[in-house]
């Protein structure tokens, strides 16, 4: 008896465990799909090599010149009357954190694309974690996360050395902290949540989306809006949330205005951290912006038949409004005007910035995971269906 017993429990684990194995093997054969075994290895590829060059003159120079944390510099020469590097505009954790592991090894490429697959690994599983358990299917978990690792864009710069995949990443895993939150109430999740998020928006600020949207539905529910349809609250007690969400906004605040001050004290034009608004651009600049977006950026971010898959959810989303918290649909509005503003101030950057698109893929996600909660709780969806799910596949 006390064999069976013991085999039982080993047969208990196996099957707890078996989904999260699946995950890691499905994303390590995508890995090998997209030839990461050779590719960690190589030098910066042609792809925006540009800009890539400047994040490892950055990392080489907090490696092996007296560079510091706060005075970060690049190889190129635009400051001060074009007599030095200084520069600054994301929060330059990756680059000081491996150019910190360079002065030990030495430099290292491979080191640092390994980093940043490492990075995307824990932001995919952190996906796999919430979509699992949201609509309590291990199938839909591993499709969820590993669809948003067939975005060209994504699969090029996961193991390159731009911030957008690692911001992207820790949004995702924010994700997963503020949904245990949600469930199970405990004031340290909302805590790492909101880190996990302001780092986020630290590396990219265009990875704020989601806690944009959050701040917008703390807002409604703060002043009462929606009392009288439902009592269901996303903030049971809104007055005690707002000091955290303030202190997450804090170091972001003060980053940015310290990289402003930094570029302005050294007359350095070359990182933009502004915006590139339509308003700014003649209708030559907007015609070229806008061809270039149709034809060659919007397949960098998804292939065809990914963005019809989307606009299917986008669909369903739509048609189950009605049914749905208001918070839930007042979420993916602030979701879209969000999107709307970031276009509008950035048209400029839709001509060539494909990786400008990586952090707002979130929202597509947010479409995806809403619509699978709302209908794998019904037992005849189609959601369910062994079918459907090889057509997903």
């Amino acid at each position: 008896m006390e064999g069976l017993h013991q085999s039982r429990s080993r047969w208990t684990r196996l099957r707890r465990w078996a989904p999260h194995l699946l995950f890691v093997v499905g994303f390590l054969l995508i890995c090998c799909a997209y030839s990461y075994g050779r590719f960690l290895w190589l030098r910066p590829q042609p792809h925006h090599i540009f800009r890539q060059c400047d994040c490892l003159g950055m990392t080489w120079n907090y490696a092996f010149t007296d560079a510091n944390f706060f005075h970060p510099r690049m190889c190129n020469l635009h400051a001060d009357h074009d007599t030095a590097g200084y520069t600054a505009a994301e929060f330059p954790l990756i680059y000081w954190g491996v150019g910190m592991l360079w002065r030990l090894i030495g430099q290292s490429e491979f080191a640092f694309r390994l980093i940043m697959l490492l990075l995307h690994f824990g932001g995919s599983y952190a996906l796999f974690l919430l979509t699992s358990r949201i609509t309590r299917s291990s199938f839909w978990g591993i499709w969820t996360s590993l669809l948003f690792f067939t975005s060209p864009a994504t699969v090029y710069f996961a193991v390159s050395f731009l911030p957008e995949v690692p911001a992207f990443d820790l949004g995702l895993i924010g994700c997963w902290w503020f949904y245990r939150y949600f469930t199970e109430r405990r004031r340290g999740q909302l805590i790492w949540a909101l880190a996990f998020t302001s780092l986020a928006m630290l590396l990219k600020v265009t990875a704020g989306f989601f806690f944009v949207a959050l701040w917008g539905v703390l807002l409604l529910e703060s002043l009462g809006v929606g009392m009288k349809r439902s009592a269901w609250r996303l903030f049971p007690r809104p007055r005690s949330i707002w000091p955290w969400f303030l202190a997450a906004l804090v170091p972001v605040v003060l980053w940015y205005t310290y990289s402003q001050h930094y570029n302005d004290v050294h007359a350095n034009p070359f990182t933009q951290t502004g915006l590139s608004p339509l308003w700014k651009m003649s209708a030559t600049e907007l015609a070229h912006a806008l061809h270039e977006a149709c034809t060659i950026v919007v397949y960098e971010i998804f292939s065809l038949p990914v963005w019809g898959m989307f606009l299917g959810f986008f669909l369903l989303l739509a048609f189950a409004a009605r049914s749905l918290p208001w918070q839930v649909v007042a979420f993916h509005a602030l979701f879209l005007i969000g999107l709307a503003l970031y276009l509008v101030g950035s048209t400029a950057a839709l001509n060539d910035h494909d990786y400008y698109f990586i952090c707002p893929q979130i929202i597509l996600m947010a479409w995806v995971v809403t619509v699978l909660w709302k209908y794998s709780g019904n037992e005849r969806s189609i959601i369910r269906s062994p079918w459907f799910k090889v057509a997903a596949m």
